[in-house]
């Protein structure tokens, strides 16, 4: 029969080293996960940043173009004004009554107001829909091509 041979002890220097190593370890692992922690965090942050700054230039470009809209309507109804009052000044020397020709195309404006409000809203209300969601596309597809011609 043989004896059982007595367990070796790990000598201090063993230990010491095994301590060192593992408490290396952890320090490299918790190291490894705050630099990811705040790797992210940090690249989380930049993309905000620059989602932010995108989403302020898409809004300055709708703006300007509602801007620049506004101000061709503005001169667009200035001429309808204009073109109307030459309207009824000629009709209203050819009548001989200067009053009988803004009667005539007051009358005229007002009856084309009724008939586009009463009568064929929703008609209008579409036109007006599809030029915004036309003048929206266009928009969108001027930002595509401008993001893809950044990647290549």
């Amino acid at each position: 029969m043989s004896m059982p041979q007595p367990k070796k002890q790990p000598s201090q220097s063993s230990n010491a080293t095994e301590r060192t190593h593992t408490q290396s370890s952890k320090k490299h692992v918790s190291d490894l996960i705050e630099d990811t922690i705040s790797g992210t965090y940090s690249d989380l942050i930049d993309i905000l940043s620059a989602k932010i700054e995108i989403a302020k230039l898409e809004v300055s470009e709708q703006l300007a173009d509602i801007i620049a809209n506004v101000v061709i309507l503005i001169i667009l109804l200035s001429g309808a004004l204009y073109l109307s009052v030459s309207i009824a000044i000629f009709i209203g020397d050819l009548t001989g009554y200067p009053w009988l020709g803004y009667l005539i195309i007051s009358g005229s404006i007002f009856t084309l107001v009724f008939i586009l409000t009463k009568l064929k809203p929703d008609w209008l209300k579409s036109k007006i829909q599809t030029f915004i969601l036309s003048s929206q596309t266009k928009y969108s597809r001027s930002l595509l091509e401008k993001h893809d011609s950044e990647k290549a």
